[in-house]
This record gives structure tokens, sequence and C-alpha cells, in this order.
């Protein structure tokens, strides 16, 4: 299960934000082999140390899984917490290139019960700012807020003091009041952790406080900037007129209290309608009444024909693309064609024809069959195709050679309508011809993953993943 999975979970860290709370990445699973939040996520506790398949690339992993799903749900992390403050100096290392800010009690070497903890905000050896947590937290069988009251105290020997602890919400709000109001007693003032410098960069992503600087780095993709208030508002949002390639810094800074974000897309957003387009909408609209109320019958409309090309040595997920295909026909009451590869060159396709190519079909096409379909299509036919191939190339689609995620898609023509889509799938970074419309996108990359677009006299539908891999649709 996914944040994505708990939309009422997404509410209410969105209204959290709203009312003035940061947003902190607590680890992508909190489990290694346990329950989550129980279990660690980067340490073996059975044995005491690190996990037997600890690497850069596990924890890379993770972290950007984690990301992209906050990302996902318009969720900005600024900083970063460790599960139960326990993590190896290889895992650290990995967090400190994608987050400069860490709040929380970091292992001195690879040994449980080894954390440390400072009176103030310092810097490690690896550069990263380290926000302390030097309070405790408020256990469940005896939560006593006058503990955490005197470690607070005690932290006033030295000038400068940070007093930061944590509290589990599934205890009673109470004891956390006097917990509050004990420290705002001694004189701390409380503050914010975005009022620290941080920068969070990932791929295509920035997230940057006020007093960080950094860069994104795009590939073929529009710079879109926004700046995130206090409540949680978006303000100074803004898209470049050009794609752009390479490290880039933003142009926005963040004043304090706002977070920065900079991302790159591979679509520009859709504009609001503007005047024309209103007018256009309200002329068919009244097209369509006055149709309605015609004394002539209505022209049947035209019986939609498909060819499915279809590979009979097909098996596992290629098979069940094909399959799902065929049988979401079926339940329109479209019985398709059945098209062999080698038959295209022919005369197997007739104009009417809506041509289906899975993508494992269009990734086998030969040179002669590709162009027998772009001359089809050309010519005014309808192309149908998923995922990444020669064909998809050929009819217009760029692809950037990076991999992103999707998994909470918003249809453009019904944007109250999300789909979720687990697991999640990968789409390989495109790029889409001009003139093309996108039909639906990952609301957290703005990712396109379904668009139509024309070619020649014809028209492409363009699905940037496969349309059914995992097991065949049902009819």
């Amino acid at each position: 299960m996914t944040l994505s999975d708990r939309p009422e979970l997404v509410a209410a860290l969105r209204d959290a934000v709203r009312q003035g709370g940061t947003i902190v990445l607590h680890g992508d699973t909190h489990q290694y082999r346990g329950v989550t939040p129980d279990d660690f996520e980067f340490w073996d506790t059975e044995r005491n140390a690190p996990r037997t398949d600890d690497s850069p690339e596990l924890v890379r992993n993770k972290l950007v899984t984690g990301l992209e799903e906050c990302l996902r749900n318009g969720l900005y992390p600024v900083a970063w917490e460790t599960p139960h403050y326990t993590a190896s100096e290889i895992d650290y290392q990995e967090v400190a290139r994608v987050f400069s800010t860490i709040n929380e009690r970091l292992l001195t070497i690879d040994r449980q019960g080894t954390q440390q903890f400072f009176p103030y905000p310092t810097v490690d050896v690896r550069g990263t700012q380290v926000v302390p947590e030097n309070l405790g937290y408020l256990p469940a069988a005896k939560p006593d807020p006058a503990v955490l009251v005197a470690n607070a105290r005690a932290l006033l020997v030295v000038r400068d003091a940070v007093a930061s602890g944590y509290v589990h919400d599934f205890l009673d709000p109470r004891p956390f009041r006097e917990v509050v109001q004990g420290v705002k007693a001694l004189g701390y003032r409380y503050v914010s952790v975005r009022d620290f410098p941080s920068r969070v960069s990932i791929d295509s992503h920035l997230i940057l406080t006020a007093g960080a600087t950094g860069s994104l780095r795009l590939e073929d993709e529009y710079l879109h900037e926004f700046t995130l208030e206090p409540d949680g508002s978006r303000t100074e949002v803004r898209t470049s007129a050009t794609r752009r390639s390479g490290a880039v810094t933003p142009a926005l800074v963040p004043r304090p209290g706002q977070i920065a974000v900079a991302e790159g897309m591979a679509e520009l957003p859709p504009a609001p309608p503007g005047r024309l387009a209103r007018v256009q909408s309200f002329v068919a609209r009244s097209w369509a009444r006055l149709q309605s109320h015609s004394p002539l019958p209505p022209s049947p409309p035209a019986a939609l024909v498909a060819a499915l090309v279809w590979d009979r040595s097909a098996t596992g997920p290629d098979s069940n693309d094909q399959e799902s295909f065929r049988r979401t026909f079926l339940a329109y009451g479209v019985t398709p064609r059945q098209v062999a590869r080698a038959d295209l060159v022919g005369s197997a396709l007739l104009p009417s024809d809506v041509l289906v190519v899975p993508g494992a079909s269009a990734r086998a096409l030969s040179e002669g069959e590709t162009a027998a379909i772009l001359q089809f299509v050309r010519a005014g036919g309808a192309l149908i195709t998923d995922g990444r191939s020669t064909l998809g190339e050929r009819v217009g689609i760029t692809y950037t050679g990076r991999t992103v995620t999707a998994g909470t898609v918003r249809d453009t023509a019904a944007p109250e309508n999300v789909l979720r889509w687990r697991p999640l799938a990968a789409v390989e970074g495109f790029r889409l011809p001009d003139r093309a419309v996108s039909l639906a996108s990952d609301v957290g990359s703005g990712t396109s993953v379904s668009a139509t677009f024309p070619f020649g006299s014809g028209r492409v539908l363009y699905l940037a993943t496969a349309f059914e891999a995992r097991a065949a649709i049902r009819s």
C-alpha cells in the first residue's frame, strides 16, 4: 500500500501543511522484514548490523520512490529522518546526495546504540546539516511531559540551544500541550524546519527553502517553477517557453517561510481555455442542443472497424497486453480483425480500420512493415500503440532516456476522475510531437501517459506504458 492508496491521509497531510506544517520524509517503507512502522528499514536488527543487501543503489531507489510518491500527491519534503535513527555510513552518504538537511540522531559507527545528538544545529562530516532531535519522545506506556521539559531545561547550559522532540499522533494530545507550554515557559520560541536552509534534489526535481541553493538536471524538458507559501498555496507559477537540457539553476529564490519547487516537465501544462476556446465550446453545445430538437432523425454513426496486429507466439506480459486490447474492443461490441505482421505489407488494412499495434508487435516490426503502417496513417488511418518502439519514434515521439513512475493519473477531459495504478507503472520519458493533446497525465510528475496527435491525414493514440501486461482484461 502506498500513500496514493490513502487519499484520506493525503488530505490530512495537506491540511497540516495549510495550517503551517512542513513535511519531513521518514523513510520509504519503514520496514525491512517486519511490520511498518515497528520495523527498521535500513538495518538488520537480528544481526545488529546493516542489511546484507545494503548498497548505494538500494538507498537511492528508496529515496526516489519515497520522494516520487510525495510529489505525486502534492507533498514537498524539505528534510529527511531515518527510521529509528539507524542506518549505515553507506546509507547516510547516499541520503546526503539528495537531502542537505536531516532531523534526527545519527549513528557514529555502524552499530546500533551509537546515536549522537547535539544541543544545537551542526554540520556532519558528509556536509549534511543536522537539525538535532535531543528531547526524546512521550512513550505510550507512560507519557510524562515533565521528562521532555526537563531535557529542554538542561540544554540551556549552552548558547543558541535548539530543543527538538517528537510525538506519536495516536496518543492523547493533552500531554503534548503540556510539553509545548512547558518548553515555551523556558524561553524557547518554536520555529519550523523550513526555517533552516534546505535542499532536496533528485533527477529533474528540486526543492529549496530560504538560504539554500541548488540546480536540477533537465533532458529536453520545460522548467516548471512555483513557490509554496506557509499555508501551502502556490504562487509565482511559471514555465519556461522553451525546452532545456543539462544542469539548470531555477530563477525563483524562496523568501523566509517559502518553499521553492522546480521540476522538469516533458510537456507544457495545459493552459486555461481562452476566450476563443470558450466561444467554440459554447457554439458546440448550442449546436448539440439544436440537433437534439431537430425533427430529422439523427444520422447513424459509422460502425467501428478495428484491426489488431496479433502475435500467435506471444507469451506472458506480451500475450496479456494484446489480449487485453482484444477484450476491450469486444466489451464495446467490436470484434477486432486479427492481422499478422507479415500481412501488413499487403492489402490487409482498410481505410476505415482503427489499427492497433501492441507494444511487443510494434518492437518486432520490420522496416517494410513499419513503412506500411506509416503509409496507412498518413493516408487517413487511425493508429493505437503502447510503450516505446521504433514505430512510436517514426510517428514523432522523442524518447528522453529517463524512466519515471506513474501511479496517480488524472483524466484531462474529466479532471475530477483520478485513477490509481497499482503497482506503479514505469514510463519511458518522452516528448510529444507538435499539436499533440495529452489525454491523461501523472499527478505528481506531470508526465503524460496517454496522448493523441495527427500524423499526415490520420491520427495516433499513444499509450506511454503497456495497456495491460500483468493479466488480460476480462470482458
